[in-house]
């Protein structure tokens, strides 16, 4: 979800609640970026909580 959109809907004093919907086209490069989006989110978060993840075999790792 694009956190700037909702950033904007929650503004400070904001006392009830904001729904953010986005619609994407299926089959879309908008779907694709979105999926991206999602993902680079993931690791984001993985990396902000100090979590191991294994995505490289040593083989890989130069």
């Amino acid at each position: 979800m694009d956190a700037q959109a909702t950033d904007r809907a929650h503004r400070i004093g904001q006392s009830r609640d904001v729904n953010v919907y986005q619609l994407v086209t299926k089959g879309t490069i908008e779907e694709r970026i979105v999926k991206r989006a999602q993902q680079k989110k993931t690791v984001q978060s993985t990396v902000y909580e100090g979590a191991s993840f294994n995505f490289f075999k040593k083989d890989m790792i130069l």
